[in-house]
Protein backbone atom coordinates (compact mmCIF):
# COMPACT_ATOMS: atom_id res chain seq x y z
CA UNK A 1 0.00 0.00 0.00
CA UNK A 2 3.16 2.16 0.00
CA UNK A 3 3.32 5.33 -2.04
CA UNK A 4 -0.26 4.25 -3.69
CA UNK A 5 -1.02 8.20 -3.08
CA UNK A 6 0.72 11.43 -2.16
CA UNK A 7 -0.54 14.52 -0.55
CA UNK A 8 1.12 18.05 -1.37
CA UNK A 9 4.38 15.16 -2.38
CA UNK A 10 4.39 13.55 0.99
CA UNK A 11 2.98 10.08 0.82
CA UNK A 12 -0.22 9.08 3.00
CA UNK A 13 1.78 5.67 4.94
CA UNK A 14 4.77 6.78 5.51
CA UNK A 15 4.46 10.65 5.93
CA UNK A 16 1.35 10.17 8.04
CA UNK A 17 0.91 6.99 8.97
CA UNK A 18 -2.55 6.83 6.99
CA UNK A 19 -3.71 3.55 4.96
CA UNK A 20 -6.44 4.17 2.22
CA UNK A 21 -8.23 1.47 2.19
CA UNK A 22 -10.73 2.71 -0.57
CA UNK A 23 -12.02 5.72 -2.51
CA UNK A 24 -9.24 6.28 -4.87
CA UNK A 25 -10.61 4.65 -7.76
CA UNK A 26 -13.52 7.58 -7.60
CA UNK A 27 -10.93 10.22 -8.43
CA UNK A 28 -10.65 9.44 -12.58
CA UNK A 29 -14.77 9.45 -12.34
CA UNK A 30 -15.44 11.61 -15.75
CA UNK A 31 -16.26 15.00 -14.76
CA UNK A 32 -20.07 16.77 -16.08
CA UNK A 33 -20.29 19.70 -17.63
CA UNK A 34 -21.91 22.52 -15.67
CA UNK A 35 -25.75 22.76 -16.42
CA UNK A 36 -26.32 25.44 -19.21
CA UNK A 37 -27.82 28.49 -18.89
CA UNK A 38 -31.28 28.44 -20.74
CA UNK A 39 -33.97 31.30 -21.71
CA UNK A 40 -37.50 30.67 -22.29
CA UNK A 41 -38.51 33.67 -24.27
CA UNK A 42 -42.55 34.19 -24.45
CA UNK A 43 -42.46 35.28 -28.03
CA UNK A 44 -40.34 32.10 -28.94
CA UNK A 45 -40.93 28.73 -29.45
CA UNK A 46 -38.66 26.25 -27.32
CA UNK A 47 -35.94 27.69 -25.10
CA UNK A 48 -32.27 29.13 -25.95
CA UNK A 49 -29.60 27.96 -24.21
CA UNK A 50 -26.42 29.12 -23.54
CA UNK A 51 -23.23 26.07 -23.47
CA UNK A 52 -20.35 25.85 -22.22
CA UNK A 53 -17.43 23.47 -22.03
CA UNK A 54 -16.91 24.23 -18.09
CA UNK A 55 -16.64 21.31 -16.02
CA UNK A 56 -18.43 20.58 -12.06
CA UNK A 57 -15.98 19.90 -9.40
CA UNK A 58 -16.23 15.96 -7.87
CA UNK A 59 -16.88 15.15 -4.77
CA UNK A 60 -14.16 12.60 -3.31
CA UNK A 61 -14.81 10.84 -0.17
CA UNK A 62 -11.47 7.93 0.73
CA UNK A 63 -12.16 5.57 3.87
CA UNK A 64 -8.52 5.85 5.61
CA UNK A 65 -7.04 4.64 8.62
CA UNK A 66 -4.51 5.64 10.86
CA UNK A 67 -2.14 3.81 13.28
CA UNK A 68 0.94 4.44 15.45
CA UNK A 69 2.80 2.53 17.48
CA UNK A 70 2.52 4.81 20.89
CA UNK A 71 -0.37 7.27 21.35
CA UNK A 72 2.65 9.85 21.02
CA UNK A 73 3.47 9.10 18.04
CA UNK A 74 -0.39 8.93 16.66
CA UNK A 75 -1.03 11.68 18.13
CA UNK A 76 1.79 13.54 16.55
CA UNK A 77 0.82 12.38 12.96
CA UNK A 78 -2.74 13.00 13.22
CA UNK A 79 -2.08 16.83 14.60
CA UNK A 80 0.28 17.24 11.39
CA UNK A 81 -2.05 15.33 8.72
CA UNK A 82 -4.61 18.02 10.44
CA UNK A 83 -2.62 21.07 10.51
CA UNK A 84 -1.75 19.93 7.11
CA UNK A 85 -5.43 20.04 5.46
CA UNK A 86 -6.34 23.29 7.61
CA UNK A 87 -4.12 25.41 5.40
CA UNK A 88 -6.75 27.44 3.27
CA UNK A 89 -4.96 26.88 -0.26
CA UNK A 90 -5.75 23.98 -2.68
CA UNK A 91 -3.64 20.64 -2.07
CA UNK A 92 -2.02 18.08 -4.37
CA UNK A 93 -3.40 14.80 -4.72
CA UNK A 94 -0.84 12.30 -6.86
CA UNK A 95 -2.84 8.71 -6.97
CA UNK A 96 -1.25 5.84 -8.53
CA UNK A 97 -3.91 4.20 -9.69
CA UNK A 98 -4.28 7.23 -12.21
CA UNK A 99 -0.64 8.22 -12.61
CA UNK A 100 -2.21 11.60 -12.20
CA UNK A 101 -2.21 14.56 -9.89
CA UNK A 102 -4.97 16.35 -8.85
CA UNK A 103 -5.61 19.85 -7.29
CA UNK A 104 -8.13 19.13 -4.21
CA UNK A 105 -9.99 21.06 -1.55
CA UNK A 106 -10.27 19.70 2.08
CA UNK A 107 -13.91 19.38 2.88
CA UNK A 108 -13.81 17.78 6.13
CA UNK A 109 -12.99 14.24 8.29
CA UNK A 110 -16.51 12.29 8.87
CA UNK A 111 -16.73 9.22 10.66
CA UNK A 112 -13.95 9.70 13.09
CA UNK A 113 -13.77 6.45 15.18
CA UNK A 114 -11.64 4.51 17.44
CA UNK A 115 -10.93 1.03 15.93
CA UNK A 116 -8.40 0.06 18.44
CA UNK A 117 -6.40 1.97 21.53
CA UNK A 118 -4.92 -1.09 23.06
CA UNK A 119 -1.63 -1.52 22.59
CA UNK A 120 -1.64 0.04 18.80
CA UNK A 121 -3.91 3.37 18.69
CA UNK A 122 -5.90 2.98 15.23
CA UNK A 123 -8.53 5.07 14.20
CA UNK A 124 -10.53 5.05 10.92
CA UNK A 125 -12.34 8.06 9.15
CA UNK A 126 -13.27 9.70 5.78
CA UNK A 127 -11.58 12.25 4.10
CA UNK A 128 -13.81 14.60 2.23
CA UNK A 129 -12.45 16.12 -0.83
CA UNK A 130 -12.62 18.02 -4.03
CA UNK A 131 -11.35 18.17 -7.21
CA UNK A 132 -10.94 20.60 -8.50
CA UNK A 133 -11.53 21.21 -12.01
CA UNK A 134 -10.62 25.00 -12.74
CA UNK A 135 -7.13 25.92 -10.96
CA UNK A 136 -6.24 29.04 -12.73
CA UNK A 137 -5.42 31.93 -10.51
CA UNK A 138 -5.72 30.01 -7.34
CA UNK A 139 -2.78 29.30 -4.97
CA UNK A 140 -1.82 25.18 -4.87
CA UNK A 141 0.51 24.00 -2.06
CA UNK A 142 2.71 21.02 -3.90
CA UNK A 143 4.99 20.66 -0.67
CA UNK A 144 4.98 20.87 2.84
CA UNK A 145 7.67 19.70 4.59
CA UNK A 146 6.62 19.17 8.69
CA UNK A 147 10.55 19.69 10.01
CA UNK A 148 11.77 16.07 10.19
CA UNK A 149 12.65 15.77 6.54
Amino acid sequence: MLNQAKLNGVDFESGYGIAIMSGLKNVRTPANPKPAQEQDWPEMNGKEYVLTGALQDIDVSLDCVISAPTVEEFNYRLDTFEAILQVPVLKTLWVALTGRTYNVKFNSITDFDWASINPIPVAKFKLNLTIVQNTEDQPVITTILDGNG
